[in-house]
C-alpha cells in the first residue's frame, strides 16, 4: 500500500488538465449570426446550401473549445478516482496539437434570417452550439 501513495501524489496535480485542454480555445457557441462568424473567421472556404439551409465552411488552425466534454470528464474523474487522466491528458494534447498543425474544418449552418442554427467540427455536430441569447 505504501507504494501507491507516491503514484497518487504524482497524479493528483494532473487532475483536470485534460478538461482544461479540451475547453480552452475559441467558443463557437458564442457566435450567433453569419456576420459575427465571418468577422471572427474571415472569408469562408466554401459557401453553399443544403436542403435550403445556407452554410459556410472555414478551414482553421486555431483551437476550438470543446466545452461539452466537461460533463464526461467530471463523471470520469469520479468513476476512475482521477486515474483516467493518465490516458485523457495525452489524448487531448495530441488532438489539440494535430488540429493546430493540420487544421480543421468548421461548418456553420444558418437559418433564413442568417442566425447560426448548428455548428460542425470536422463533420461532427457540436452539442449546445449555438447557445440562445
Amino acid at each position: 500500500m505504501r507504494r501507491v501513495y507516491p503514484v497518487l501524489a504524482l497524479l493528483m496535480p494532473l487532475n483536470g488538465c485534460a478538461f482544461l485542454v479540451a475547453t480552452s480555445g475559441k467558443d463557437v457557441g458564442a457566435l450567433a449570426t453569419r456576420d459575427e462568424v465571418q468577422h471572427d473567421f474571415g472569408t469562408p472556404v466554401v459557401s453553399g446550401s443544403v436542403e435550403g439551409q445556407p452554410y459556410d465552411e472555414f478551414r482553421t488552425h486555431r483551437k476550438i473549445s470543446e466545452g461539452w466534454k466537461s460533463i464526461y470528464y467530471s463523471m470520469g474523474y469520479v468513476v476512475t478516482l482521477g486515474f483516467g487522466e493518465v490516458i485523457w491528458l495525452p489524448n487531448e494534447l495530441y488532438r489539440a496539437t494535430r488540429r493546430s498543425i493540420v487544421g480543421q474544418t468548421v461548418r456553420f449552418v444558418y437559418d433564413e434570417a442568417g442566425n447560426v442554427k448548428s455548428v460542425q467540427l470536422d463533420g461532427e455536430a457540436i452539442p449546445n452550439a449555438p447557445r440562445p441569447r
